[in-house]
C-alpha cells in the first residue's frame, strides 16, 4: 500500500498524468488541490472534499492550472457554459487492487498511445473525419433527383431536409445547436476550415464546434427517415425509404454538382449571413507558378489537394496516379526531371542486380561513376536521364561481406589429369572450397527463414525436418560440388544451388577424394545436427556416374553395376516377373566389401567378386537417402531408343540405296555390304566398351598409387593389367574384320556411284570409306523433326541431349512427329518402303509414348499412392514392350533402375524427382561459363576461380533471390 500511495502522489488529480512532465518549465510543477477546491469544482466538477488519501492525489499539474485560469477568465467575461471550452476530461480514480492496479502496474501499451483521459491528443484532419464517419448512423440515401416528396407529408419532409444541400438527410448528425445535417455535408464543411475553428453551418455562432460535440441523430429521426414515403418521378409510385434499394424503374438518377455547393459554403464561412452571397466562376492566376513565392505555391497545392479530395471521393492519391498515367512517357520523364525526383536503388537491391547479371565491381563502378573510364562517359547519363541513381559501392561491399563472410579459400592442389598418350599424371590445379560446410548450410537456412522462403511443400516434408541435398556434376572443365535446401519453393532452381567446392580438373575418383575427403567428418556432423527445433536430413544426388564414384563402385561396366541393389549385369535382361529381387546395397555392405577386396590384394581382376567396390565411399550418407537420378534415367533410356530409331532410319536409307542398284548384278554384293556394315558397328561398340574400361582402370591405378605408393604389389599388378588391356585395344583397332568391312564398303560404294550417280546425289553422299549414317534422307528427316520442336543436338558437344531436350521430345505431339517422319520420307522418296517405315513408326511411337507417360508421373514433386500404382503399370508395359520390340538390344543399368527401384522409392517417400532431382547441379554450368568469360582477364587462375565462386554465392544468397522481381506474364494480343 505504501508503494501505491507513493505512486498516487506522483500523479495529477485532474488529468492523471505524472507531475514531472512540467519540471522543464520555469514555473511551479504542481499545485495543492485544497487551495483551489472551489475553482476545481466550478470548472471540472471535481469535489476534493471527499478525496481519500489512498486513492486521490493531493496535487494537480501546471497544465491543468493554465486551463483552470483560462476557463475562470471566460466565466468572468461572458458567464457562459464551460462545457464547449473545457479541454481536459477529469481522470477517474479507482481504489487500489493487489492484482491489476493501473497506478502500481501501468500498462506500457497504454502509455505509448493516447489515453482516454487527461489532455486530449491533437489529431490530424484525416482522423477527425474518420471519427465523424464512425458516429454516423446507417440510413438509406434518398438524395436522387427523380424522387419527390409525397403529398401527404410535406411538413415532415421540410423538417428532414439538410440545411446545407437542401435534400433529405443522409446519415444525419446532431450539432450542438440541435440542428441536423448530413454526414457527407458536414465532412466537407470541416474540410473548408481544415478541421480547426469550424463554425456552425446553421446558426453561424462564433463558438467553434469540434468533433467530440457531434452525435448521431435521435432514434426518432432515424425511424422517420427509414419509414418516410416518397414518390418516384418516373413511375409515380410511392416508395418507402427502406424499400428504395430494391425499387426498379426506367428513371435515371441525377446528382447535384457538389463542387458548386462547396464554393457556396466556403463563401458563407467567410462572411456573415446578412451579406449577399456571390458564386465565383473562376479566373486566371496573376502570377505563374514557376515565379510564384513558396507560400503561394503551397497554398495552390493545398487547393488542388482539396479539389482532388472532393472529385475523387477522398482518394486523391489514386487520382494523382491516374493523372500521371495519362501523361506520355516523355512528358512524365520531363516532369520527374524538372521536379528533381530521382529513384535511388538501395544497396541491397543494387547488389541483387549485380549478382543476378554477373557484373563485376569494375563494370558496376563504371555504370554508377563514369569518371573512371572516359569511354563509358555516357553510362551515368543514361541512368540520370531516367532519374535513376545507384547506391554507393562501399555499402554494397559491406552487405556482400556479410553474406559471404570468410568461409571461402583457394589453393593449388595436386590433381590427376588424363594424358593423350594414355595414362594419368599428377599436377597442380586451382581448387576453391569452403572450410566450414556446416556453417554455410546453417547460414542458408537462417537467411531463407528471414526472407520467408522456407516451406514444407504442403506436408510432403515432415514438419519436424529440413532436407538438404548434397550433389555434384562436371560441366566444362570444372566439377562443382553443391548443396541445396529442399525446403524452398523451387529446390531444383539455379538460385538454390550453392557450390561449396570447385576445381579445374576431371571428376575422377582420385580428384574427388582429394577435394572432398576434408568434408567427411563435417557431413557426419551435419546429419546429427539440428537447426533450431528441426532435424537435418541429408540426401545425396547427382548423375549415375557421379554417384558410383562417390560410393566407390566401378560403374556401369562392372559385373554388379547397380548402385541400389546387388543384381548381376546379366540378370538385368530377365524380366522382373521371372527372377528374384536381389538384396539392396547398404553403406555398411559397401565398406565391408571394399575391406575384403583390399585384404585380398586389391586386384582389379577380382573386384567382381566383391560387388565392384573399388574404393571406400567418400561420404557416409545411407544408400536409402540417395536420390535416384531421374533426369539421367529418362535421358539414358531416351538416348538408347533414339539411337535405335536412328539406326532404323539408317537401315531404311540402305534399302533406299539398294533400290537404285536393283537392276544391276550387284544386288548380292549389296547384301554382303549390309552384313559387313553390321559387323563394323558391332566391332565399334566393343571397342568403345574396352576403352571405357581402360579409363576406369587408369583412374583406379592413380588412386591406389596415391594411397599405397608406387612400389606396392597392388600397383605393379594393376599397371601390368592396364598394359595388357591397352594392347588388346590396339589389336581390336587392327582387327581384320574391321579392315575387311571397310574395304568391302569402299568397293560397293564405288559401284553404286558409277551406276546411279544422279539419283544417289539426291539421297546419299558416298564417301571413300563407308556409307555415312547421317547422310541418308531418313536420318536427315529425323534431324529435321528434332529441329521442328526446338531440339538442335548437333550444336552441343558430342551431339548429345540435355534435360530440356528430354522434356520437349517426350511430349505426345513431339513423339508423334519423331515416329512419323520415316513414313513421310518414304512416301516422298520411295513408296515401296512405306510398309517398312510404318512398322518402325508403330513400335517406336509405342515405346516413346510409354516412356513419356512414366516421365510425366515421376518428374512431379509429390506422388500419391494411386499415381504409384499407375506408374508401376506403365513401367511394366514399357519394359515388356521394349523387350519384345528390341529383343536384340541390351538392358542398361538406368533402365534396370527404372524397372526395379523407381516405384519403391516413390512409395517410400511419396516424393518425385521434381523435388529430389539433380537438375540444379546441371543448370549451374552455363552460369559458370558466363562468369569465366567475365573474369578471363584475371591472370591468377586460383583468384579467377575464387571470384567466380564468390559471384555465384552472391547470386544464390536468399536476400538477393528474394529481391528478384517476379516474371511478368506475356499478354497475348
Amino acid at each position: 500500500m505504501e508503494h501505491h500511495i507513493t505512486k498516487v502522489k506522483e500523479r495529477c488529480r485532474v488529468c492523471g498524468r505524472f507531475l514531472v512532465e512540467a519540471r522543464e518549465k520555469k514555473t511551479r510543477s504542481s499545485y495543492i488541490c485544497q487551495e483551489f477546491a472551489a475553482d476545481l469544482y466550478t470548472v471540472f466538477t471535481i469535489n476534493t472534499s471527499n478525496d481519500i488519501v489512498n486513492t486521490h492525489p493531493p496535487c494537480f499539474c501546471y497544465h491543468c492550472k493554465l486551463v483552470l485560469d483560462k476557463c475562470l477568465l471566460y466565466v468572468a467575461q461572458d458567464q457562459q457554459q464551460l462545457t464547449p471550452f473545457r479541454s481536459i476530461v477529469p481522470f477517474e480514480w479507482k481504489p487500489h487492487t493487489a492484482v491489476d492496479c493501473g497506478i502500481c502496474h501501468p500498462n506500457p501499451l497504454r502509455d505509448k498511445t493516447s489515453p482516454p483521459c487527461g489532455h486530449p491528443a491533437t489529431h490530424s484532419p484525416q482522423k477527425i473525419i474518420a471519427g465523424i464517419r464512425a458516429i454516423a448512423p446507417p440510413t438509406e440515401s434518398l438524395q436522387d433527383d427523380h424522387l419527390l416528396g409525397s403529398s401527404n407529408n410535406p411538413a415532415i419532409l421540410e423538417q428532414l431536409q439538410c440545411p446545407i444541400c437542401l435534400k433529405i438527410l443522409h446519415q444525419p448528425l446532431e450539432l450542438p445547436c440541435r440542428a441536423l445535417v448530413c454526414t457527407a455535408c458536414l465532412i466537407e464543411w470541416f474540410k473548408v476550415f481544415n478541421c480547426s475553428g469550424v463554425k456552425c453551418p446553421c446558426c453561424f455562432h462564433d463558438t467553434p464546434i469540434t468533433a467530440p460535440q457531434l452525435k448521431a441523430a435521435p432514434l426518432l429521426i432515424q425511424t422517420l427517415l427509414r419509414d418516410i414515403v416518397l414518390q418516384c418521378q418516373t413511375c409515380r409510385k410511392d416508395i418507402k425509404a427502406c424499400e428504395y434499394g430494391t425499387h426498379q424503374c426506367n428513371g435515371e438518377s441525377t446528382k447535384a454538382d457538389l463542387q458548386t455547393a462547396f464554393l457556396v459554403l466556403r463563401r458563407l464561412a467567410s462572411r456573415t449571413p446578412s451579406q449577399p452571397i456571390t458564386i465565383p466562376t473562376g479566373g486566371t492566376a496573376r502570377t505563374p507558378t514557376k515565379t510564384a513565392s513558396a507560400r503561394t505555391i503551397k497554398r495552390r497545392c493545398m487547393e488542388m489537394q482539396n479539389i482532388r479530395e472532393v472529385v475523387s471521393q477522398e482518394e486523391s492519391s489514386t487520382l494523382l496516379q491516374r493523372e500521371l498515367d495519362y501523361l506520355s512517357t516523355s512528358d512524365r520523364q520531363i516532369l520527374l526531371q524538372e521536379a528533381g525526383i530521382v529513384s535511388v536503388i538501395g544497396p541491397g537491391e543494387a547488389l541483387a542486380i549485380k549478382a543476378g547479371l554477373g557484373m563485376p565491381w569494375s563494370k558496376l563502378r563504371v555504370l554508377r561513376s563514369p569518371k573512371y573510364m572516359d569511354d563509358f562517359l555516357t553510362s551515368n547519363r543514361w541512368l540520370m536521364a531516367s532519374c535513376v541513381s545507384i547506391s554507393c559501392e562501399e555499402k554494397m561491399r559491406q552487405i556482400a561481406r556479410g553474406l559471404l563472410g570468410e568461409n571461402l579459400q583457394g589453393e593449388v592442389a595436386p590433381l590427376s589429369f588424363c594424358l593423350s598418350s594414355g595414362g594419368e599424371e599428377i599436377r597442380g590445379a586451382p581448387l576453391v572450397f569452403m572450410p566450414d560446410l556446416n556453417q554455410k548450410v546453417i547460414q542458408m537456412l537462417d537467411d531463407n527463414h528471414s526472407v520467408g522462403r522456407l516451406t514444407w511443400h504442403n506436408g510432403i516434408i515432415p514438419q519436424t525436418e529440413v532436407w538438404v541435398k548434397l550433389g555434384g556434376d562436371k560441366g566444362g572443365n570444372t566439377p562443382k560440388m553443391n548443396f541445396q535446401i529442399v525446403n524452398v519453393p523451387t529446390p531444383n532452381s539455379i538460385h538454390n544451388t550453392c557450390v561449396f567446392c570447385c576445381f579445374a580438373a576431371t571428376d575422377s575418383v582420385t580428384n574427388l577424394h582429394s577435394a572432398l575427403d576434408r568434408y567427411r567428418d563435417q557431413v557426419k556432423q551435419l546429419q546429427d545436427m539440428k537447426w533450431r527445433e528441426y532435424t537435418i536430413k541429408v540426401f545425396m544426388c547427382g548423375d549415375f556416374e557421379f554417384l558410383t564414384r562417390m560410393y566407390g563402385l566401378s560403374g556401369a561396366t562392372g559385373k554388379y553395376p547397380c548402385l541400389i541393389c546387388e543384381i548381376p549385369q546379366k540378370q538385368m535382361a530377365v524380366p522382373l516377373s521371372l527372377r528374384k529381387r536381389y538384396p539392396l546395397r547398404s553403406l555398411e555392405c559397401i565398406k565391408e566389401s571394399h575391406k575384403q577386396f583390399m585384404a585380398a590384394g586389391g586386384k582389379r581382376k577380382k573386384v567382381k567378386n566383391y560387388m565392384n567396390c573399388v574404393t571406400e565411399p567418400i561420404f557416409d550418407i545411407p544408400i536409402d537417402q540417395v536420390c535416384l537420378p531421374g533426369l539421367h534415367i529418362t535421358q539414358g533410356i531416351f538416348v538408347k531408343i533414339f539411337d535405335l530409331l536412328e539406326d532404323a532410319c539408317h537401315q531404311l536409307d540402305l534399302q533406299l540405296a539398294y533400290t537404285y542398284t536393283e537392276e544391276s548384278s550387284s544386288s548380292s554384293s549389296f547384301t554382303k555390304y549390309v552384313e559387313e556394315l553390321h559387323k563394323l558397328q558391332v566391332a565399334k561398340a566393343k571397342l568403345a566398351e574396352a576403352q571405357d574400361a581402360m579409363v576406369t582402370l587408369e583412374e583406379a591405378i592413380t588412386y591406389i598409387v596415391i594411397a599405397h605408393g608406387e612400389d606396392s604389389e597392388i600397383t605393379e599388378f594393376l599397371m601390368q593389367q592396364a598394359e595388357d588391356m591397352r594392347q588388346s585395344v590396339e589389336k581390336m583397332v587392327d582387327n581384320s574384320i574391321i579392315k575387311k568391312a571397310l574395304c568391302m564398303i569402299y568397293m560397293l560404294t564405288i559401284i553404286t556411284k558409277h551406276k546411279q550417280q544422279e539419283e544417289m546425289a539426291n539421297t546419299t553422299k558416298v564417301t571413300n570409306k563407308e556409307f555415312a549414317a547421317h547422310d541418308g534422307p531418313f536420318v536427315q528427316g529425323l534431324d529435321n523433326a528434332l529441329q521442328s520442336f526446338g531440339v538442335h543436338r548437333q550444336q552441343y558437344f558430342g551431339g548429345t541431349f540435355v534435360g530440356n531436350h528430354i522434356h520437349k521430345a517426350l511430349k505426345p505431339s513431339n513423339v508423334e512427329c519423331l515416329s512419323s517422319c520415316m513414313v513421310e520420307v518414304a512416301k516422298a522418296k520411295c513408296p515401296a518402303l512405306v510398309a517398312s517405315a510404318t512398322r518402325e513408326q508403330t513400335r517406336f511411337r509405342r515405346s516413346l509414348s510409354l516412356l513419356g507417360q512414366c516421365h510425366q508421373i515421376y518428374d512431379q514433386n509429390y506422388i500419391d499412392e494411386s499415381q504409384c500404382n499407375e506408374l508401376e503399370t506403365l513401367i511394366a508395359h514399357f519394359m515388356e514392350d521394349f523387350r519384345s520390340s528390341f529383343h536384340d538390344s541390351s538392358i542398361p543399368v538406368k533402365m534396370h533402375m527404372l524397372e526395379e527401384h523407381t516405384v519403391p522409392w516413390a512409395r517410400k517417400t511419396h516424393v518425385g524427382f521434381g523435388l529430389l532431382g539433380e537438375q540444379g547441379a546441371e543448370s549451374i554450368h552455363a552460369r559458370f561459363n558466363s562468369l569465366q568469360r567475365t573474369y578471363h582477364s584475371v591472370p591468377d587462375k586460383v583468384q579467377q576461380l575464387v571470384l567466380m565462386v564468390k559471384e555465384h554465392l552472391l547470386s544464390v544468397a536468399p536476400q538477393n533471390v528474394a529481391a528478384i522481381p517476379p516474371p511478368t506474364k506475356r499478354i497475348n494480343q
